[in-house]
């Protein structure tokens, strides 16, 4: 149908029929000009294995007609018209008549045949049988349904993403190609393979399996069961797969797929239904910015959790290494709390807000899927022990600047002990302000990345810095959390192990980087 929505014209269902009812009102503008003193008696639906569908009306007579794709209907013509005429329908005419529509498919044009028979002496009960038997060509139509402005620049995306986009389409394959040509799906001759659904009738799964992983291919002229099969045939090679589909044979695929995709305005309730996601544009960049906005949320999550298990990894090697060096405990309990429930709240929370990095290799690395792997353990591992080794270090500096030796007991309610701890603490919470900065990314330092991309770690830094400084200062605080002011050689080694943690991760990344790139 078409309505007017907003002052235009707007096609409501499948466009292809959109197309065709336009292009009936040009030739004819008056309302219901095609069906006046028509009666529709029935209806044979098109199915992608038939290619066409047909419709048989009664006015004066009763005649069947037909349309679908042009190389199924040319071989059920025996006759054309040609203006008032009826002809026989010569090989020399079809091949004429083939040379034109692999012109237009050429051109990304999709082409639509017309044809009827006159079903006057035909038996009512046979009509379903005859109606697209010893047909009369009428003509083609050409109609172009161009491929959005983004959906180039979605597919280069997705090559760039480490994902492999496939056409399957029940389109004729020099449309298909066409299309895949102008989206860049495809390249030159030679550099890319299309199959219809004959030949792939005859490939085994696993020289499917291979053109599909190995070459830029499309599959045209397919039948819902076919796109079933390669979806199986992916999904048992361990390949992650999305699907899309609007038809009500794309369900078993779309149910198949690990997200089925179907389309929001021209899709059907069974598409939408059997699908786990549906396109409210019918856009395919609109997958692909879901996928770069999953994988932002999934790369903060990684951060997130970086930089939480970084903190607890320094509490916890903190009171190893005192157990170990056999000194009283550099940091108390209380204060652990004051650093998880205080200071580190808001910057952990500051890393789910890290927009998405741009630049550099953009590929997904295979991987089990692991939020931590053995990488990340060892990365964790070192940072600990470096805020850890400052934690402590700074701890005994301050004490045995009080007096303390080793062996000797230290009353834990002193203000030597309460000031020494606070020290060990100023060092733990103070170093995750570094670790903040360079976990927001893995492989960019926070100069490259952007120093005030993320303006909530901006923030969250001078707030838990805030935080910490009330701790210290106010007396209610001082008292519960059993603080106490530090001094200027105290605050010096916070300063020291600040930076040897930024520029260790610094030199880290740009190593890494160096062996990435030399891979």
């Amino acid at each position: 149908n078409i309505i007017l929505k907003d002052g235009r014209r707007v096609v409501v269902g499948d466009p292809t029929e959109g197309a065709i009812v336009v292009a009936g009102e040009k030739y004819n503008p008056k309302k219901n000009f095609y069906s006046i003193g028509e009666t529709k008696i029935t209806e044979i639906p098109f199915s992608s294995e038939r290619m066409r569908m047909s419709v048989i009306y009664k006015n004066s007579e009763v005649h069947s007609f037909v349309k679908g794709s042009p190389d199924v209907l040319i071989n059920l013509c025996d006759k054309i018209k040609i203006e008032d005429r009826i002809l026989p329908f010569t090989r020399e005419d079809k091949e004429k008549i083939k040379q034109l529509y692999n012109s237009m498919s050429a051109q990304a044009l999709r082409v639509l045949a017309f044809a009827y028979r006159d079903m006057q002496d035909v038996p009512k009960e046979k009509y379903a049988q005859e109606a697209e038997r010893d047909l009369v060509w009428v003509g083609m139509m050409a109609m172009i349904d161009p491929p959005r402005q983004d959906v180039a620049e979605a597919v280069k995306e997705c090559k760039e993403l480490g994902i492999k986009v496939v056409m399957i389409t029940g389109d004729y394959e020099v449309t298909a190609g066409a299309i895949a040509k102008k989206i860049n799906l495809i390249k030159e001759d030679g550099e890319y393979e299309i199959v219809n659904g004959k030949q792939l009738n005859q490939l085994s799964d696993k020289e499917i399996f291979e053109k599909v992983t190995k070459k830029d291919i499309v599959f045209a002229r397919i039948a819902p069961e076919q796109k079933l099969r390669i979806a199986n045939i992916l999904r048992q090679n361990k390949q992650v797969i999305a699907m899309t589909g609007d038809g009500v044979n794309d369900a078993p695929a779309l149910k198949k797929a690990d997200v089925g995709v179907a389309m929001g305005i021209i899709g059907t309730d069974v598409s939408k239904e059997a699908a786990d996601m549906i396109l409210l544009d019918d856009n395919f960049a609109s997958i692909v910015n879901g996928i770069k906005e999953g994988r932002t949320i999934y790369a903060n999550l990684k951060k997130f959790v970086h930089y939480v298990f970084t903190s607890n990894a320094s509490e916890l090697l903190t009171v190893t290494l005192g157990v170990m060096l056999q000194i009283p405990s550099p940091v108390m309990a209380v204060q652990i709390l004051a650093i998880d429930l205080a200071t580190d709240i808001l910057p952990s929370f500051s890393l789910s807000l890290e927009p998405r990095e741009k630049g550099g290799p953009k590929k997904k690395k295979k991987n089990s899927g692991a939020i931590l792997d053995t990488k990340s353990f060892k990365r964790i591992f070192f940072l600990g022990l470096i805020m850890a080794g400052g934690a402590v270090a700074t701890f005994i500096f301050s004490i045995m600047r009080g007096g303390w030796r080793w062996g000797d007991i230290l009353d834990e309610n002193s203000l030597l002990y309460v000031r020494s701890t606070t020290a060990a603490y100023a060092v733990l919470a103070m170093t995750q302000m570094a670790n903040l900065l360079q976990s927001r990314s893995e492989r960019l330092t926070p100069v490259e990345l952007g120093f005030f991309r993320n303006k909530f770690a901006i923030g969250a830094i001078f707030a838990s810095v805030s935080i910490f400084v009330g701790f210290m200062y106010t007396p209610f605080f001082q008292k519960y959390l059993r603080m106490a002011p530090i001094e200027i050689w105290d605050w010096m080694m916070v300063g020291l192990f600040v930076l040897v943690v930024y520029f260790f991760e610094n030199i880290r990344k740009k190593n890494n980087r160096k062996t990435i790139w030399n891979k």
